[in-house]
């Protein structure tokens, strides 16, 4: 790929351990979004992490939308949801 080149920069800080979903009550969020994106694998779900999660950003003015897709969209899923997004500024 000769002649390729880009610049990428996502500053990102991850908080991993016991009790990790609490202490983003008191986490200072950057921008006025967040993209929440899990496997379809169901253990969020089922464990009440998702729930729980959701109320911290929904507390946090951070949620705009939630939608529950499908596990292998196709390309036109894709480009609907992103459209859906930009209309409503999610």
């Amino acid at each position: 790929m000769v002649g390729v080149r880009f610049t990428y920069f996502m500053p990102t800080k991850i908080l991993f351990s016991p009790g990790s979903l609490e202490k983003l009550h008191s986490e200072q969020l950057p921008g006025k979004k967040a993209l929440l994106v899990i496997s379809a694998g169901g253990s969020m779900v089922r464990h009440g992490y998702l729930h729980r999660l959701v109320n911290i950003l929904s507390s946090k003015d951070r949620l705009r939308g939630l939608r529950q897709d499908y596990p292998q969209p196709d390309q036109k899923t894709c480009h609907g949801g992103c459209s859906s997004g930009q209309k409503r500024a999610v």
